[in-house]
């Protein structure tokens, strides 16, 4: 056989003429690796009296390489090497697997799987949620796995996920994208205490804080009291509250004798 170059999906072809007594057995191998009918299904290998031929339909790069023939019989072995090229039809990425919408619920895990026809090297993937390119983090893996097949993971959905995911496949020829909506709905949770206030010990008249962090779905409506009085913001108490961080916190400006025993609590 001689060596071909040939275009991607067009069809290559080896014939190779063998005699021998007893009739050889003839073996075709391309990169290392014996080659069967059954192993590819755009392979065909066949024979007629003499003549031995390859057929290898609509070869992609992947066919490229080496391909060798040995005929055998019991007085002994030979082989021939060609070479096979195949010219890519490159063209900007073509997705083969589209991003779907998802809906689940807050806290929840997300996928995403893609695929790319025709996974030739220099293909970059981005990925990026309302506008902002996703990295990875804690939250958030991105994998390339490999032929033209990547997905990334989200392990806890948030409220404000809820938007457009878009991946980007980029080569030197053009980008192509593949949309998808995401619906995260938030979850109700009663308040939960993360943190609980210390008991203090201090001078009469100096300043005493106490501090936690509470959170809950949708956010509490957070009340201080000493005893089973109400606190509330004056000149002698200082009451916050951030609904971002679930930080709240009193202050009393002069604790006093008066004060000492009592619970503050919320």
């Amino acid at each position: 056989p001689n060596s071909l170059s040939i275009k991607e999906n067009d069809t290559a072809e080896f014939r190779v003429e063998i005699t021998g007594k007893p009739t050889p057995i003839v073996k075709w191998q391309l990169n290392g690796r014996e080659l069967s009918s059954s192993s590819d299904t755009n392979i065909t290998i066949k024979s007629f009296e003499e003549i031995y031929i390859l057929k290898i339909e609509k070869a992609n790069v992947k066919h490229a390489g080496e391909v060798v023939v040995t005929a055998e019989n019991a007085a002994g072995m030979v082989g021939k090497e060609v070479v096979l090229k195949v010219e890519p039809d490159v063209t900007k990425p073509i997705f083969k697997t589209h991003l779907i919408d998802r809906s689940v619920n807050e806290g929840e895990p997300l996928r995403w799987d893609i695929a790319i026809e025709r996974p030739y090297k220099g293909v970059t993937v981005k990925w990026f949620l309302n506008g902002k390119e996703l990295t990875n983090n804690e939250n958030v893996q991105i994998i390339d796995d490999g032929e033209g097949k990547y997905h990334i993971t989200i392990n806890e959905a948030k409220s404000d996920m809820c938007g457009t995911l878009i991946v980007k496949a980029t080569n030197t020829y053009g980008t192509s994208e593949s949309h998808a909506f995401v619906d995260v709905k938030e979850v109700n949770r009663k308040p939960e205490i993360i943190r609980q206030p210390q008991d203090h010990t201090v001078e009469e008249n100096e300043t005493v804080k106490f501090s936690a962090i509470i959170f809950g779905k949708p956010t509490p409506t957070i009340n201080w009291y000493m005893d089973e009085m109400k606190l509330v913001n004056s000149s002698e108490i200082g009451v916050k509250f951030d609904e971002i961080t679930g930080k709240t916190s009193i202050k009393i400006f002069k604790a006093n004798l008066t004060d000492s025993g009592k619970k503050v609590l919320f």
